[in-house]
């Protein structure tokens, strides 16, 4: 599994941005998402699990003003907290 946290570059979570996970020839897209039942919200963080699968080869964020960016390098098995703003610009 490898957890995300999305932040904006207001500096709150990224509420109803695409990340996509690359592991070998998966790919696995999410959206972070806050919704609840009433009166209560879920965590906004983005848990993906992996399956065998031990390492991630890039995680792609497609952030709410059409700006993508890519990281590399992130462990799996912890949580990461990915800010706008400073991946690696995709065109």
């Amino acid at each position: 599994w490898i957890g995300l946290r999305l932040v904006s570059g207001e500096g709150r979570d990224a509420l109803g941005a695409r990340v996509g996970v690359f592991s070998g020839d998966e790919v696995i897209w999410r959206r972070v998402r806050s919704d609840g039942s009433y009166a209560s919200s879920s965590d906004p963080r983005v848990v993906v699990g992996l399956g065998d699968a031990t390492a991630v080869d890039r995680v792609e964020v497609h952030w709410l003003d059409g700006r993508v960016e890519t990281w590399k390098g992130l462990e799996v098995g912890r949580y990461h907290s990915l800010e706008e703003g400073r991946g690696d610009a995709l065109p």
